[in-house]
């Protein structure tokens, strides 16, 4: 049976972090790329910044009703933002762990499904870590989790050069001075490199995802980054 794909991103800046907003555009772009090009795979991404970083603000997306269609979902979480070393994501109202995320998707759910959780944060790896997986989630088939970096490595921005191909479909507009774009931009890492490796092995095979991470530029960089991602799959 094939899947039908639906991202939905999360990013909450805070006071240390400068990238995120970049990182929630540039993944926004990834997608909505996959969407235009190949519409009956991926939904148009949903985007939730800041104070809208919300899980309240899923719950439509999750009701909806898709008996229209002959495949199943799967559901894209992407997070960038801060995280603790206890495995919380810093959403803006709340502090998010695998557990909480779960039960509100298995709540919410009236069909089976599965969940694809990308994270950009320090100690990502913590996340799925704190899964219960004993608990059985009705409406959950499968889990699929990539972090971009293990539970005691730090999740890195960079200052890289401003690329506009990454922004064809949504523009970072806090980047324009003077109607001019600024040619820096503060990234994630791993998110800059995760879509710009999709794109130039011309992936969009969510099952493919992984393959990046024994490629031959992403392992150079985590060499010089230390930073290594982490890839897990869960049958529930």
């Amino acid at each position: 049976m094939n899947f039908y794909i639906i991202p939905i991103l999360f990013g909450n800046n805070m006071d240390t972090l400068f990238g995120v907003k970049n990182d929630v555009y540039i993944i926004y772009n990834l997608f909505y790329k996959f969407y235009i090009k190949h519409p009956n795979l991926y939904h148009k991404p949903f985007i939730f910044i800041n104070e809208e970083s919300s899980l309240s603000n899923i719950k439509d997306i999750i009701t909806k009703k898709y008996n229209n269609l002959e495949e199943k979902i799967i559901f894209i979480i992407y997070f960038s933002g801060h995280s603790s070393s206890k495995g919380y994501l810093k959403f803006y109202n709340n502090n998010i762990n695998s557990n909480i995320l779960l039960n509100y998707f298995n709540e919410h759910l009236t069909y089976s499904s599965q969940i694809y959780i990308i994270i950009d944060s320090c100690y990502s790896k913590n996340f799925i870590l704190n899964i219960n997986k004993n608990h059985n989630y009705n409406y959950i088939e499968k889990i699929y989790f990539m972090g971009s970096c293990m539970e005691h490595e730090k999740s890195k921005e960079i200052e890289t050069d401003y690329d506009i191909s990454l922004f064809k479909y949504k523009d970072i507009e806090y980047n324009k001075i003077d109607n001019k774009i600024s040619n820096k931009m503060v990234v994630g890492i791993f998110s800059l490199y995760l879509v710009k490796l999709l794109l130039a092995r011309k992936i969009h095979n969510l099952n493919d995802f992984k393959n990046i991470i024994d490629d031959k530029l992403w392992k150079m960089i985590s060499n010089k980054y230390k930073q290594t991602i982490y890839y897990e799959e869960i049958k529930c």
